[in-house]
């Protein structure tokens, strides 16, 4: 008996002191959570299916009394409100039903007025309960909110500007088209993640522009430099639209990527065509150019006319005998003497000899004439035979081939001068905000984050500054929609002045007027000469010396068939050594004195190429500046 009662006892102390391992181990466990609960800033919440809801709170738990509960009973709408409770709940339930764990987001108003926002992971825990851990999640929800912020700003901006642009993978697919290169929102929409083939099969035409422009991708890809072409697109109403496109490879991180941005110049297109079709007028006109020859016999004394002659000369056949001293008679004055001289020298010698004069018609006429004269000697006869034509036609068509060559020169250069400030004044900013963008899916820090933001409402108004001024300077380039009129140059100048009149009060400015009676009267259009005396003017309140009060002289004069206008003035003066070439080019300033971003003198060049006149200007640094406008009458 006393062997078993030992053996019991030793049993009951073994069992017992299993049970203090055990308790000891779980206090360690109680230990170990409960320091790892207290170190996260997440809640814990257990919810059960019946709607009650325990909040862990580290406080109900002591060191020494580890195995009570750790929760404190609340009320789901306490903590979250109702509509936030109500959907806890529901994903408790669905956690406890399904096994499945689920995550919820919430926003609530904060204690500074801003919304917070968090995030509910809910996982089972028994067959009646979940377990669900809050986390405030406000900064990264705000970040997102950012993002998203900066990425529709920027693609407002690309979507601003009046040049189609869009941005291609690596494998030429969109992922970025602005509303200049296409305008539908809808498949603007669509189309990114696809390529030119995927459009072209959409929209069931035109497989060979995609089929091109495949090709302008690999060789852009090939040669990773820019690419350019000119490509012609049907615009559906049995018309062509061109366009010049660029492309252009660029890296953003180990990835690549292609730029592609295009410049409508049908414009330009219809320009060339109009001098094509006029140069064809100008050959067909050839053909058609009236001709006649003439006869002298130098020993006879005798002269033969054709019917051709006395057309050009503006006679009826027979109406005055033929002679040398009547064919002298029609010729204009300036040109009698050369035409004398040709006519001996043709019959001096065997040679063919060429001239072109100018003859006045009996109806008073002043026409061209081109002729083609050569002698001809043998013992029995001896003869001078010319060929005239009259070259009227063909030299008004010249003179108005000359006028749009440099018409259209003037327009390539505008073009160029236009593309310049997209490469440089758009591409730019362009390019920074995308650059700047990306930065965005980098870990950065608020401050940088507001820098990046910075940079790119910087690069953004750099566009939008650019755009109106070209919009500016193109609105006065395009046709001249007032009617000219006749006025006078003095009540302009007045108008300005008055106009003027704070800035001449301020600054102390002497206007002095000298317009002569003959000069006064003048027959243009009134909006212009008033922009282009005021701009004048204007620059030289602005460009004063500071050393003296401004002294402005505003002259005009008549000579020939042109009217004189100067604006001169003893301001700071241009280095014409330096500037001569670029006076009025767009963007130029000649000193750093005022602000300005070198519109003025342009817009004045423009204003007075549209009217037909031409601008010079004289200038000595430190001495002042004289600009003379002319205009025909």
């Amino acid at each position: 008996m006393d062997q078993k009662m030992t053996k019991d006892k030793n049993t009951g102390l073994a069992a017992n002191n299993t049970v203090n391992g055990i308790r000891q181990d779980n206090n360690n466990l109680m230990h170990s959570l409960t320091a790892l609960l207290n170190s996260i800033p997440d809640q814990l919440l257990r919810i059960t299916d019946s709607g009650e809801c325990f909040l862990y709170a580290a406080n109900n738990a002591g060191e020494d009394d580890m195995e009570k509960d750790c929760f404190e009973q609340l009320e789901l709408r306490e903590i979250f409100g109702t509509s936030v409770a109500e959907r806890c709940l529901h994903c408790a339930k669905n956690v406890i039903r399904s096994g499945k764990a689920e995550t919820y987001e919430y926003s609530s108003e904060g204690e500074d007025g801003n919304p917070q926002y968090f995030e509910a992971r809910f996982v089972k825990n028994s067959e009646r309960d979940a377990l669900a851990i809050i986390r405030d999640i406000t900064e990264s929800a705000r970040q997102r909110v950012q993002n998203s912020a900066d990425k529709e700003l920027y693609e407002n901006v690309i979507n601003s500007v009046n040049v189609s642009i869009a941005v291609l993978d690596d494998k030429n697919r969109y992922i970025l088209v602005n509303n200049a290169a296409l305008k539908d929102d809808d498949v603007r929409k669509w189309i990114i993640g696809k390529d030119d083939s995927d459009y072209s099969r959409m929209k069931g035409k035109h497989p060979e522009i995609a089929e091109a422009r495949m090709k302008m991708y690999s060789l852009a890809d090939e040669l990773r430099e820019p690419v350019e072409w000119i490509e012609e697109i049907p615009d559906g109403k049995s018309n062509k639209r061109f366009f010049a496109r660029t492309l252009r490879p660029f890296n953003s991180g180990n990835k690549h990527y292609k730029i592609a941005y295009g410049v409508d110049i049908t414009a330009l297109k219809v320009v060339q065509d109009e001098l094509l079709r006029r140069e064809h007028l100008l050959s067909f006109s050839h053909k058609l150019a009236r001709i006649g020859y003439w006869v002298y016999y130098p020993r006879l004394g005798k002269h033969e006319w054709s019917d051709g002659v006395y057309d050009i000369l503006g006679l009826e056949r027979n109406y005055i005998p033929p002679s040398l001293e009547t064919y002298y008679g029609f010729i204009h004055p300036d040109d009698s003497e050369s035409v004398k001289q040709n006519k001996k020298l043709s019959a001096e010698s065997a040679s063919s000899v060429s001239a072109e004069f100018r003859i006045v018609t009996k109806g008073g006429e002043v026409k061209y004439i081109k002729e083609q004269s050569s002698s001809r000697h043998s013992d029995t006869e001896e003869y001078v035979f010319g060929v005239i034509q009259d070259i009227t036609e063909i030299k008004q068509h010249i003179d108005e081939k000359e006028r749009l060559i440099k018409e259209i020169n003037h327009k390539y250069n505008d073009l160029m001068q236009f593309n310049y400030i997209i490469s440089h004044n758009l591409r730019s900013p362009v390019a920074n905000i995308l650059g700047m963008s990306s930065l965005f899916e980098m870990d950065l820090s608020d401050e940088e984050r507001s820098q990046i933001y910075e940079y790119i409402l910087e690069s953004a108004e750099s566009i939008d500054s650019v755009i109106k001024d070209l919009n500016h300077i193109l609105s006065f380039k395009s046709d001249l929609n007032e009617m000219k009129e006749r006025f006078r140059l003095s009540e302009i100048v007045k108008m300005v002045c008055s106009n003027l009149k704070k800035q001449i009060k301020e600054s102390d400015a002497a206007i002095f007027v000298d317009i002569a009676e003959d000069a006064d009267i003048i027959f243009s259009i009134r909006s212009y000469i008033q922009s282009i005396i005021y701009n004048l003017i204007s620059n030289s309140i602005k460009y004063k010396a500071a050393e003296r009060f401004p002294e402005i002289i505003i002259t005009s004069r008549k000579e020939s068939n042109t009217i004189l206008i100067k604006v001169a003035d003893n301001g700071i003066g241009i280095d014409m050594n330096q500037h001569k070439n670029e006076l009025f080019g767009l963007y130029k300033r000649f000193t750093d004195q005022k602000e300005g971003r070198g519109l003025g003198l342009h817009m004045t060049k423009v204003q007075v190429d549209s009217l037909g006149g031409t601008i010079s200007a004289e200038s000595i640094p430190g001495r002042g500046t004289t600009f003379t406008v002319s205009f025909g009458l």
